[in-house]
């Protein structure tokens, strides 16, 4: 199963005009790259690339880019998405779900879903005029009840 790699490469070239960046972002659309200057001047590229082992991630980024920048690289990090994400500080937001989908998920009625928050059952968050609930929750739920 493949798995989503963050991989940044800054490479020995120094000129980059903004022309040349979006050509090579244009170019680069389908990794969803981002293409800069690192802090020491160098052309810095951060893209996504999915794969099967951070070894192959790596290699496909390499083979892309290289030929995209036209220039060798200086350095390569690759780790997986969840540990980028970590070193951020990001937070992975749940999937939620509506009442509606919630009494759909565990068949039971709207109104049922509604009276087991009340009763604390199961948490959810207003968000505007509606309720949302964790779908992680919701399935464990209706995976106890059958």
């Amino acid at each position: 199963m493949a798995t989503n790699f963050a991989v940044h490469i800054e490479f020995d070239r120094r000129v980059i005009t903004p022309e040349g960046s979006a050509r090579m972002v244009d170019e680069l659309a389908e990794w969803h790259a981002a293409v800069g200057t690192s802090p020491r001047g160098w052309v810095d590229v951060q893209m996504t690339v999915p794969a099967e082992t951070l070894e192959g991630a790596v290699r496909t980024a390499l083979a892309v880019t290289s030929r995209v920048v036209g220039a060798q690289p200086l350095t390569v990090e690759a780790l997986p998405d969840a540990e980028f994400d970590a070193r951020l500080g990001v937070v992975p937001i749940p999937e939620l779900i509506g009442v509606s989908d919630a009494a759909s998920v565990l068949q039971v009625s709207r109104q049922r879903v509604q009276q087991m928050i009340a009763e604390g059952k199961l948490s959810a968050v207003p968000i505007g005029r509606s309720l949302v609930l964790t779908r992680s929750e919701v399935d464990a739920m209706a995976a106890r009840a059958s």
